[in-house]
């Protein structure tokens, strides 16, 4: 793990140059050259949990049942969570059964390294970061439901009972990926696979999917093409509230930058959009296009919006669209529109 970790610190040491993570910087007050206190504080406020024992001793039914919850956060998890606490449990029975049936020392050593895996959750019991050790537990319960099977197979001779018992391991394994039956969890897989089905029919159909399902990417596609066509790729994109385009822009070897972290913050941007000069936010950072969702269901996005908005068009901005209304371009007044593109009107 430390040597696949490594190639991310280095990463860190050559961008940033500081191959420190920023939560460590805030836990010992070493300034971090990208986060702010600040920001480094929001990573560790959303870290905190319920730590009692009845809790945590609880958790993975609380995963299950209510996983949008403030202790997981996401849509939906499957039953395989419920065994959560099995590696532990397994390393105790070894220490009292161990005269009587001793496993491989292979298994006992992923039983630690799983159970040492899930040790983080006595510290902080958001369950959206059990990727960092998920596909572990998931090994673990494939192993021992696979140790369980041959013991079962090598001590029945009747083949009846062999099939059954398979039968049952089958039901039991389907069942550890069945997911959590809440409206939100059912929700989510149903919109998904209605998106997604008919997917691989057609190489046209994969080609016009982010055309029909991403909010924005048409609009992307024609300010890379505007980019591009004026030789400006050096130049940098806001993508305001529309960070996944970022992919894109990438791919296409052009900078973008917006997040609520780092040196593009938004908060900055709000405070300066208040202030009446959005426009150091843009100069500081070299902005020469805005891209920006124009309707949002948050009270405070229309007042903030027709500030900025302003503050753009005075400021040598103009303003263009791409067949998705709701998503607006901003152009720098030295960069000379597409045909894709169109002038806005008020």
């Amino acid at each position: 793990m430390l040597a696949l970790s490594l190639p991310w610190y280095i990463r860190n040491a050559i961008e940033a140059g500081d191959p420190a993570p920023p939560i460590f910087n805030l836990y010992f007050n070493h300034p971090d050259p990208i986060f702010s206190q600040a920001d480094a504080r929001i990573y560790v406020a959303d870290t905190i949990t319920d730590s009692r024992p009845l809790h945590l001793l609880l958790l993975p039914f609380r995963f299950f049942t209510d996983p949008k919850s403030q202790h997981f956060r996401e849509v939906g998890v499957n039953g395989m969570v419920l065994l959560m606490y099995a590696p532990l449990l397994f390393l105790i029975g070894q220490l009292i059964f161990r005269r009587s049936w001793r496993p491989t020392d292979q298994l006992i050593f992923l039983s630690v390294a799983t159970a040492y895996l899930i040790f983080p959750w006595f510290f902080s019991s958001l369950g959206r970061y059990s990727l960092h050790w998920y596909p572990t537990f998931a090994a673990w319960v494939g192993v021992i439901v696979s140790q369980i099977s041959a013991r079962a197979d090598e001590h029945t001779n009747s083949r009846l009972a062999i099939w059954i018992g398979r039968t049952a391991t089958a039901v039991f394994c389907c069942a550890l990926i069945w997911p959590t039956p809440t409206a939100g969890c059912l929700r989510f897989y149903r919109n998904y696979f209605t998106e997604t089905l008919n997917l691989p029919r057609s190489r046209h159909q994969w080609q016009g999917y982010p055309e029909e399902i991403l909010p924005g990417y048409l609009a992307s596609q024609a300010v890379i093409a505007t980019l591009v066509s004026n030789r400006k790729e050096n130049s940098r994109v806001l993508a305001l509230l529309v960070e996944y385009l970022a992919f894109y822009f990438r791919q296409a070897k052009i900078v973008s930058v917006g997040d609520y972290f780092g040196p593009a913050r938004y908060k900055d941007l709000l405070r300066d959009v208040k202030q009446g000069n959005g426009l150091s936010y843009l100069t500081r950072l070299d902005i020469s296009v805005v891209v920006v969702q124009v309707r949002r269901s948050e009270a405070s996005w229309s007042p903030f919006y027709n500030r900025f908005r302003a503050q753009l068009k005075n400021n040598r901005f103009k303003e263009y669209r791409y067949l998705d209304e709701n998503v607006a371009i901003f152009l720098r007044n030295d960069i000379n529109p597409t045909p894709l593109l169109t002038t806005a009107t008020e």
